[in-house]
């Protein structure tokens, strides 16, 4: 089958965790993603074959999952650190343009993911923030290029998340009410 031509492993788990499986799960995606592209691309002839270029991003450390790019190729997403004391953190980045240097964009918190960019380089992500054993995530938005960070206020509740931003900086995302149900907002 196609499938086994790239590597597919139906017995592989769906989702990557924290401990070093996130890339190889991507990986098999990637190869099966080439596969599917080079498939589609068999019946032209050899000058009109498009031709596709791989940038590696870099990383903290650890793995790096992209969740966005601009038309400039600015990516953002989150990269994993080295493990320090036991623990991997979760921290958001931005690349320059065509993908070129990886940068912290210093979310805060105990993780972080950026989710989201627009034509001019502002980001939208979220941060995880831990009171005694109380979770609580907080939107975030920046300026410019990932610069000047802010966070988002709330419908109410404690905890709002931010995924996606337009080329005029609406944000659109969800937020909890004071009786914690969530609500999505732009």
């Amino acid at each position: 089958t196609p499938q086994a031509a790239v590597g597919f492993d139906p017995t592989a788990p769906k989702h990557g965790t924290l401990q070093g499986k996130v890339m190889p799960t991507i990986a098999r995606l990637a190869t099966a993603f080439v596969a599917a592209l080079s498939a589609s691309v068999v019946g032209l002839s050899a000058s009109a074959a498009p031709i596709y270029s791989v940038t590696e991003l870099g990383s903290f450390g650890g793995g790096t999952l992209p969740k966005a790019i601009n038309n400039s190729g600015q990516v953002v997403g989150m990269s994993q650190t080295a493990p320090r004391l036991g623990h991997v953190y979760d921290v958001a980045f931005i690349t320059g343009t065509n993908g070129i240097g990886i940068e912290n964009l210093n979310f805060g918190g105990v993780s972080s993911i950026a989710t989201g960019i627009n034509a001019s380089g502002q980001v939208v992500g979220n941060s995880r923030y831990m009171i005694s054993f109380y979770d609580y995530y907080r939107a975030l938005v920046t300026g410019a290029n990932g610069l000047d960070v802010a966070v988002l206020g709330t419908l109410g509740g404690s905890t709002t998340m931010a995924y996606d931003i337009n080329d005029s900086g609406q944000v659109v995302g969800w937020s909890e009410n004071s009786f914690g149900r969530a609500h999505a907002f732009i």
